[in-house]
């Protein structure tokens, strides 16, 4: 089976999902300030702008070793990130993986 192409877009008529940049940690961290995350996720708080980069910089590292795939959900009106997605625990040979995805919850005006 082939590799994953990691610099692959997936894009649909209202989102797009695509590779994660250092450039969205702002965005991120600001999604991520709500304390309802903290009840449905792993995701920790108090959320840092540190942790942003963290997220994205670990997240470029289990790309490239094929572990896990993260990717920021776009709202293609607006290029902004409303979420993000990963694929876990990737097993290319039997074909399956783990799915986990966050959306932020003041999005609602946005898509």
């Amino acid at each position: 089976m082939k590799k994953f192409d990691k610099k692959m877009a997936i894009e649909s008529e209202r989102i797009k999902l695509r590779e994660l940049k250092l450039s969205d940690a702002e965005e991120i961290y600001k999604l991520l300030q709500d304390k309802e995350m903290v009840k449905w996720t792993r995701i920790p708080s108090p959320y840092h702008r540190k942790d942003a980069i963290n997220f994205i910089k670990n997240s470029k590292i289990e790309l490239k070793k094929g572990s896990k795939y993260t990717f920021a959900i776009v709202l293609k009106e607006t290029n902004k990130i409303i979420g993000c997605i990963s694929l876990r625990n990737v097993d290319l040979k039997n074909k399956n993986a783990e799915l986990g995805y966050w959306l932020g919850k003041n999005i609602g005006d946005k898509v």
